[in-house]
């Protein structure tokens, strides 16, 4: 049968169309090119990463990818290179899509969702339990998630027998409220959705959760099997090693932090060595050593000893939480031990772009996580750096006296990893937590031989206590041995000064400056004459130049960013002179400090590294709790207060912290004004009747009116409406572009005779989503909307930022 004439047209003119590409872009790539030949797989990867990026911000239709990658491969018949459009078009198809909120469908809130859920993981921590729940039942399909997490906190579940009992594969039937997760509530703030959706989590059950069925599985279920052994690993290492050696070899071993004290936790990461904790190469490294032994002590082929090395690190894979940093380790060594089993040694660089790919087929959504991004790019600055240095280091005089000495050797190589891979993550390290640690290849340098005989002496000692156990315990006091000395030397080391340098966060062309500057590096220590080392170093002083120039052009404006930080205040003010104040800093409870999980990272991401002033506005937890965090991690001028004589024990606390490392106090009173710059502070309360009179802290909070140019700003804490009648007498100098709401909207603020002097064209109200007052109050809320024409609240429109010229205010979008 002929094909109907439109359908031949159609054919012909495709061929014709395919035709006119092939002659067109009729490249023949040398297979000998450096890249194509060496390292066939790099291009690969490169090319599926850029694909998986561009199928995450564009949401192409899938027929559209597919149509490109046919079309890649079709046009790979004339020209090779046509197969990375194909690659490309691949990773465009499986990129995973991240639906922004607004594109989220609405949740049902009349009623609960009734669901049939297995447990797919629980972690046990100091503030709860936290499970991970595959659903099977009970959800919609319009809302296309399979997985939720539940955050059990101690006291907002009642059932604690039943919390200790959930197991791995356990059937529970919950009914339940479902909560999208938040998205960054502020600026360089924690991204809490985007970090659920790169482990595959898309939702929250709600608290409370009723259990209204628990069924334990009494079949194989291999996550429950892991999670035994799991635990069983960190008894034994608790008996053999006891508190908080068994936290920290737990942590080098599985890479479980659940055991660890959270400020012993924070010197590993301020001395850039948190990658010890993360299972990585070093520990793969010491795995595949082991297995390979072991495989050698049997009389079987290649191919069974191919098969017991992916087992066992297949089973450690699993046994660690199958992180990025373990599975491209993984994939690299079982490579390696593939290629020396068939006589070969594989390029470093081929091994890197394998993993990728394999890792990014499995898991899509891994591309997008800081873990994936670090560990590749740490081993990507070692294969790029490490050569060149060595080489040229090995040429010098000094470094032929180095290397014929072996520790000697071994320290300029370690150093020189460490180098590389410093370098390599530095992009990814400044983007993400705004600072570098100063001491992190010394750091180095003293902790990761430890840490490798950490993980040597505790993989053997776990290994021979399955034949073995008085062996396995001589083995494990050498394991106590040394975590203890890491321990001892991360104590030491995290007293030194200056231990970060605070970056805040780099714009486009500081990126682009340093990942040249990265690029450009090596070159400089290759022998290909002076003249070429002579252009190098000047090209990386033009990239500074152009990177420190960029940095002091900026704007140098007033910016007033009220923070979200639930039910508390915290605001930060940038002078247009580079200083900053700070005025509250959130709240402090036994589960959350808001000092360090919101106000900390925030001030990094501004480059904030030393305060003028942190003020306090009263002494309640809500509005001081987290200075204690601050205080004692970032210079501060001083403090100030309101002689309040509602003291509590958390402000008492915090004086005698501020006594000890110097940080004067200073006792704010109305008519007190104070000038930085060209912006002017006045104190209009509390006066020395509400500081002698008063019967509630929030009489005394610290009422501030902010004036630049023709714009003002009014900070008025927790005052209440008898204060507020107080600060009427002021007249029109109470009159204020924008308000802070008094007491985070409660009933007891903001009254009709306040707002009618205040006048405010705008107003923003810091309070908690859903916190037990009902702030703000319906009646305040529609008083200000009648008054003002912006009300922005931070449990619903998330941190407000406004710039001013000292002509207008302008509010900025972060987001």
């Amino acid at each position: 049968m002929l094909p109907h004439p439109r359908s031949y047209t159609f054919l012909t003119c495709s061929q014709q169309v395919i035709q006119a590409l092939r002659e067109r872009f009729s490249l023949h790539i040398d297979r000998e090119h450096p890249i194509f030949g060496q390292y066939p797989l790099l291009p690969a990867a490169l090319a599926l990463i850029l694909g998986m990026c561009l199928g995450n911000v564009l949401a192409w239709p899938w027929g559209l990818w597919v149509g490109m990658a046919a079309l890649g491969l079709i046009l790979t018949w004339r020209w090779e290179g046509a197969v990375l459009l194909a690659i490309l078009a691949l990773g465009g198809w499986l990129a995973p899509q991240y639906r922004w909120l607004h594109e989220l469908p609405p949740l049902e809130t009349s009623k609960p969702y009734m669901l049939e859920t297995v447990i797919r993981e629980v972690q046990h921590r100091d503030s709860g339990t936290q499970v991970i729940l595959d659903m099977s039942k009970g959800l919609p399909d319009s809302l296309c998630i399979s997985r939720g997490v539940w955050n059990i906190y101690d006291h907002s579940f009642p059932s604690e027998p039943v919390v200790e009992n959930l197991s791995p594969g356990d059937t529970l039937v919950l009914r339940c409220a479902l909560q999208w997760p938040a998205g960054r509530r502020n600026p360089n703030g924690f991204d809490y959705r985007r970090y659920l959706w790169t482990r595959g989590v898309d939702i929250l059950i709600r608290d409370p959760v009723i259990v209204v069925a628990h069924k334990a599985r009494e079949d194989f279920y291999l996550p429950g099997v892991i999670a035994q052994v799991r635990q069983s690993i960190r008894a034994h290492l608790e008996a053999w090693l006891g508190q908080p050696q068994a936290g920290l070899a737990v942590g080098l071993l599985l890479g479980d932090k659940t055991g660890l004290d959270a400020e012993f936790r924070e010197r590993i990461q301020s001395l850039g060595i948190g990658h010890i904790l993360a299972v990585s190469g070093l520990h793969v490294g010491f795995m595949l050593a082991i297995l390979m032994t072991l495989a050698r002590l049997f009389p079987v082929t290649q191919v069974y000893r191919l098969i017991v090395i992916g087992t066992g690190l297949a089973s450690y894979i699993l046994l660690t939480g199958a992180s990025p940093s373990v599975v491209r380790a993984s994939i690299m060594a079982f490579l390696y031990a593939w290629g020396r089993s068939i006589e070969r040694r594989p390029s470093g660089w081929n091994l890197l772009a394998a993993a990728a790919i394999i890792s990014l087929i499995l898991n899509p959504r891994s591309l997008f996580s800081a873990s994936f991004q670090l560990s590749f790019a740490a081993v990507a600055g070692i294969l790029y750096l490490y050569p060149s240095l060595r080489n040229w280091l090995a040429s010098t005089p000094f470094g032929e006296r180095v290397y014929r000495r072996r520790p000697l050797r071994y320290a300029s190589d370690l150093f020189l990893v460490g180098l590389g891979a410093q370098a390599g993550i530095l992009p990814v390290i400044i983007s993400v937590f705004h600072s570098f640690s100063v001491y992190v290849l010394l750091a180095n340098l003293l902790v990761i031989p430890l840490a490798g005989l950490v993980v040597m002496s505790g993989l053997v000692s776990l290994l021979v206590s399955v034949l073995w156990t008085g062996l396995a315990e001589v083995i494990a006091n050498a394991t106590w041995l040394f975590v203890t000395m890491i321990q001892v030397m991360v104590n030491l080391s995290s007293r030194l000064p200056y231990l970060q340098i605070v970056t805040g966060r780099p714009g486009v062309p500081a990126l682009g400056g340093i990942i040249i500057g990265i690029l450009i590096f090596p070159y400089l220590f290759r022998a290909e004459g002076f003249r070429i080392r002579i252009r190098l170093v000047a090209a990386m002083l033009v990239l500074v130049s152009i990177f420190v120039w960029v940095s002091a052009t900026r704007e140098r404006d007033l910016k007033v960013t009220v923070l979200d930080v639930g039910q508390g205040d915290a605001i930060h003010v940038a002078f247009p002179d580079g200083r900053h104040v700070l005025m509250d800093a959130g709240m402090r409870t036994p589960h959350f400090d808001q000092g360090r999980r919101v106000v900390a990272p925030y001030l990094r991401g501004q480059g904030v590294r030393r305060l003028y002033a942190a003020a306090i506005s009263h002494p309640q937890a809500d509005h001081l709790g987290g200075f204690s965090y601050l205080l004692e991690r970032l210079p501060i001028r001083e403090l100030w207060d309101t002689d309040n004589p509602h003291e509590s024990g958390l402000y008492q606390r915090l004086k005698l912290v501020a006594d000890s490392i110097s940080v004067p106090v200073r006792s704010l009173m109305a008519g007190d004004v104070i000038s930085i710059g060209k912006v002017d502070l006045f104190v209009l309360s509390p006066d020395d009747f509400l500081l002698r009179h008063n019967y509630k802290s929030n009489h005394a909070s610290l009422v501030m009116k902010l004036r630049y140019g023709k714009t003002s700003m009014l900070f008025t804490g927790d005052v209440e409406k008898g204060v507020e009648t107080r600060l009427l007498a002021y007249g029109e100098f109470l009159s204020a572009d924008w308000l802070k709401v008094g007491h985070h909207g409660s009933s007891t603020s903001t009254s009709e005779a306040f707002l009618e002097i205040c006048r405010p064209q705008g107003a923003v109200i810091s309070v908690g989503a859903g916190n037990m007052f009902g702030h703000p109050s319906e009646e305040v809320v529609a008083r200000l909307e009648s008054a003002a024409r912006v009300v922005h609240r931070t449990d619903r429109d998330r941190a407000l930022v406004l710039r001013s010229d000292g002509e207008r205010w302008e509010p900025v979008d972060w987001r």
